[in-house]
């Protein structure tokens, strides 16, 4: 800043890489919220998706195949986790980013009519724990606390807890 405050000049920094300025500052107060209220990248929930930044500051999105969901079907179809793992594959690298961009920049406030109901929950969870044991449904619905669909729903939860007993 000059004298007579008329001109002012950045540090450095900024001015060579102001990108990654600007992205450091704003990637410390920057929060991704859905529709719904909920924090995208909470760390207390398990997510279908993985977010992930890569080197180059870029993201790639990929499927969590820690999900309990997709670990219970590999438990219940052993012969069939390969294909399993690649269909997950496939899913994540056909996932149509760039359409999804120019959707989500506009005006308009996106809703999934795709979410899911307690009744497709239900039936979800009579799927998985059909063969399981007492003990290895109650873990099955304990880790299924944290989900993103079925926190929805602990009521659901706690009556196929109960169902078991």
């Amino acid at each position: 800043m000059d004298v007579k405050k008329s001109v002012a000049v950045p540090p450095t920094i900024v001015s060579q890489k102001p990108d990654m300025f600007i992205e450091n500052l704003a990637g410390k107060s920057k929060k991704r919220w859905t529709y719904r209220g909920n924090l995208e990248s909470d760390k207390n929930f398990h997510h279908v998706w993985n977010r992930i930044k890569i080197r180059d500051g870029g993201i790639v999105y990929d499927i969590n195949d820690k999900h309990p969901i997709f670990i219970r079907l590999i438990e219940k179809f052993p012969a069939c986790e390969q294909n399993f793992k690649n269909l997950l594959k496939l899913i994540a690298a056909s996932l149509p980013l760039n359409q999804l961009t120019i959707d989500l920049t506009g005006n308009v406030e996106i809703e999934n009519p795709a979410t899911y109901s307690e009744d497709v929950a239900r039936e979800i969870l009579k799927v998985f724990i059909d063969g399981l044991s007492v003990v290895e449904i109650n873990k099955l619905l304990d880790s299924l606390v944290k989900d993103c669909i079925f926190k929805n729903y602990p009521k659901l939860l706690e009556e196929f807890g109960r169902s078991v007993d």
